[in-house]
C-alpha cells in the first residue's frame, strides 16, 4: 500500500432550505467532532494508491414531512 493522502478530513455541508436532516451511512466510527475537524492532531483517514473512497447519506428533504428529529429551538 503507497499512501498518497494521509489525514484526510472531509466536509458537506447541506442547504438547509433544501435539506431537513442528513446521516451518513457506514462511516459512524470515522465521523469527526465539529472541533476537532481543523485539529491536525486528530487522526483521520488514509487513502491508498488506486483506492476511491464512497460517501452515501441518507437526507430528509425540507417539508417533506418524513423528518424524525424535533425541530431546535
Amino acid at each position: 500500500l503507497f499512501t498518497i493522502a494521509k489525514d484526510v478530513k472531509i466536509q458537506v455541508e447541506f442547504n438547509p432550505a433544501a435539506v431537513s436532516e442528513y446521516r451518513l451511512v457506514g462511516y459512524e466510527t470515522r465521523a469527526l467532532k465539529r472541533e476537532d475537524f481543523n485539529n491536525d492532531r486528530v487522526d483521520a483517514g488514509d487513502i491508498g494508491s488506486g483506492h476511491s473512497v464512497t460517501a452515501i447519506y441518507e437526507i430528509t428533504p425540507k417539508g417533506s414531512g418524513a423528518e424524525q428529529v424535533d425541530p431546535l429551538r
